[in-house]
């Protein structure tokens, strides 16, 4: 916007001066009425090119759309934060109680699956029967986690490797307390 109203104030300048040399007969009018006109005509198509293109560099602002979120106890400091190399499957044992939940996000160059798990269906996981998520991610290479259980107890965060080889998954979960 400063560099339009610069332009613009310059043109207007210009034309003032020629229209003042022509009433003055410094010029001949002839000559400053078509200089004048020119400087107004200029002078707007540069003021609105100017306005356009700083039109187009403003960053777009976006809606932000608010969303309650439960108030937390204290600052969090992450129940799991680290890189480790998975072959088969790893899992993180989590006792959670009324109101807490479980988020954060879980990546890989690698694809796995993410299970969080009753007692019993963590037995059924290992082995290989047929068995109930409380809240599952199925081949991702990436994932943000939002999980809250039903009810209080323990629970287990599996990530299961599904690739041939051996994959780095780097876990950074939370837990968090609402007081509603």
């Amino acid at each position: 916007m400063k560099a339009a109203k610069l332009t613009a104030i310059i043109g207007i300048t210009f034309t003032l001066i020629f229209l003042i040399l022509g009433l003055t007969s410094l010029l001949s009018w002839t000559a400053a009425g078509p200089l004048a006109g020119a400087t107004i005509g200029i002078t707007s198509i540069i003021v609105t090119i100017t306005l356009a293109l700083e039109r187009k560099e403003e960053p777009k602002k976006k809606e932000k759309v608010e969303q309650r979120q439960p108030q937390l106890r204290e600052e969090q400091e992450p129940i799991v934060d680290e890189t480790v190399l998975v072959e088969d499957y790893i899992s993180y044992d989590l006792n959670l109680n009324k109101n807490e939940k479980v988020y954060g996000e879980i990546a890989s160059r690698g694809y796995f699956n993410l299970y969080f798990l009753t007692p019993r269906n963590l037995t059924k996981f290992e082995n290989n029967e047929e068995f109930t998520a409380e809240y599952a991610r199925e081949n991702v290479s990436k994932t943000k986690i939002n999980f809250t259980p039903n009810k209080p107890g323990l629970y287990y965060c599996v990530i299961e490797n599904v690739e041939d080889d051996n994959i780095n998954v780097k876990a950074l979960l939370y837990m968090q307390r609402s007081d509603d």
